[in-house]
């Protein structure tokens, strides 16, 4: 669907738990990746990798721990 549509939608995936999966999300032509928790090393390899990184948090040390490691959204 990525390269398809690529073009005129956003393409990702959810619940990334690691950074392998993020780079395969990015071979796939994925654009964005969103966490179910607040993974410094899945976020970070996702802005490596170019995409848009929206994890899940629970607490306020969390979210700022997210933002703190490159975060786009929470």
């Amino acid at each position: 669907m990525a390269y398809a549509l690529g073009k005129e939608i956003l393409i990702g995936a959810g619940t990334v738990t690691s950074p392998e999966q993020v780079d395969k999300v990015q071979a796939a032509g994925g654009r964005f990746v969103v966490s179910p928790n607040t993974n410094v090393e899945v976020i970070k390899r996702t802005k490596q990798c170019g995409l848009y990184s929206l994890p899940g948090f629970y607490t306020p040390s969390e979210a700022f721990q997210a933002i703190d490691a490159g975060a786009d959204a929470l």
